[in-house]
């Protein structure tokens, strides 16, 4: 019988004591591993909460363009200070179409059910060459100069699309000439870098229409050429797409957190964090916003996560460690837990500059979340950092 209690005791123990070693062994903190603290080593547990403690929380909205490349759009348009400009370029032209004549040629477009904000509201447009070949999977609004468009419109149109039938927009038959000399001699004078399409004065509404990524009835461009006597339709459907917007911060509130998809707008939140000791465990740190409803504009899109960083620069905005939250709105609330990172602030391991909030949709669409901001008048509807934490007996 002794035997037998030997054999059943020796693997047990050894189990125990792997276990205690691949958790002395871990080095950032976890829930998992706050649960194991040595009972000798702290005592009761606190929580500090800023609508009860004196713990500040400031706000700085800020603008960083981002690429949109990979998009289901090509957004065109202006609406109250907004402004898009889209680039499209064709690739695998036909290259045994030289000296052919080109009959007609049309943009043939698709309403891709998204309008920010007036879905009545007016587009209009022109469509150019570009004159300078990007790479669209890295340029952004402010990497593009005026000189890198031509000023001479190869096509335009003014509409108000509603559904998602097609329609054509004829386009400069020389344009396609071009493209069709430059496929059959790259020494051909003329280049194709694309074409940009930009919107005019007379849009009230910014439109979603079909990107070169969209499977079914894309962007594209149809031509009817006739060469030794033979006339063709071809349809030019392989491109790559990317839209970039703009938007002055003349639309941010002072006393609003505002998340601008696109342009994109995205927040800064600092922590006055004074009244927590230094060296204790970080049980649980949570920070929760209220959504603007009223302010905000949320599409359809069933993702409406947001992306938390922890901040590493505060001139230039960059991060150091970043996380994505499910934080999905429980109602008009967002909560989100970011206990490591607190932890490391309060342990000394990164410097405390805070939190930079964006949409983790930033390339999709327009969407704008506003957020009531620290110096919102109703204090119960302002940001909230409520912090669980067991100070150590041993600092």
């Amino acid at each position: 019988m002794k035997i037998k209690v030997i054999n059943i005791l020796f693997p047990c123990i050894t189990l125990l004591l792997i276990v205690t070693s691949f958790y002395s062994c871990k080095t950032e903190p976890t829930d998992l591993g706050l649960n194991f603290i040595d009972p000798d080593d702290t005592t009761a547990t606190f929580v500090l909460d800023s609508q009860a403690d004196t713990m500040r929380i400031s706000n700085t909205n800020y603008k960083k363009f981002i690429n949109t490349f990979g998009s289901d759009f090509i957004m065109i348009g202006k609406y109250n200070g907004y402004e898009t400009r889209s680039f499209v370029e064709f690739f695998n032209i036909p290259s045994d179409y030289d000296s052919a004549t080109v009959l007609s040629a049309n943009v043939v477009m698709k309403y891709n059910k998204y309008a920010f904000q007036d879905s009545n509201g007016t587009v209009g447009f022109n469509i150019y060459k570009l004159n300078k070949n990007f790479t669209l999977g890295s340029i952004t609004w402010d990497s593009v100069s005026t000189s890198d468009i031509d000023n001479v419109s190869q096509g335009n149109y003014t509409g108000n699309p509603t559904d998602t039938a097609a329609f054509n927009i004829t386009l400069n038959n020389t344009l396609i000439k071009d493209w069709l000399e430059y496929a059959a001699d790259t020494n051909y004078s003329v280049k194709n870098n694309g074409i940009a399409i930009l919107p005019d004065n007379s849009s009230t509404t910014i439109k979603g229409f079909n990107s070169s990524f969209i499977n079914n009835n894309p962007f594209k461009i149809r031509a009817t050429v006739l060469k030794n006597g033979d006339t063709t339709t071809l349809e030019f459907i392989q491109s790559n797409s990317v839209w970039f917007c703009n938007a002055p911060s003349s639309i941010l509130s002072p006393d609003m957190i505002t998340l601008q998809n696109g342009v994109a707008y995205k927040n800064l939140m600092t922590f006055d964090l004074s009244k927590l000791p230094s060296n204790v465990i970080i049980n649980e740190a949570t920070v929760t916003l209220t959504l603007n409803s009223g302010s905000s504009f949320i599409s359809n899109n069933p993702d409406k996560r947001l992306r938390i960083f922890m901040a590493g620069d505060t001139v230039n905005y960059r991060d150091t460690l970043s996380s994505i939250l499910s934080v999905q709105p429980n109602g008009n609330s967002y909560s989100f837990t970011v206990n490591g990172f607190f932890q490391f602030w309060n342990n000394k391991t990164y410097q405390n500059l805070g939190l930079i909030i964006t949409s983790v949709n930033e390339p999709a669409n327009l969407d704008k979340f506003v957020f009531y901001g620290s110096n919102f008048p109703d204090v119960t509807l302002v940001p909230r950092l409520k912090i669980r934490y067991t100070p150590r007996i041993s600092q």
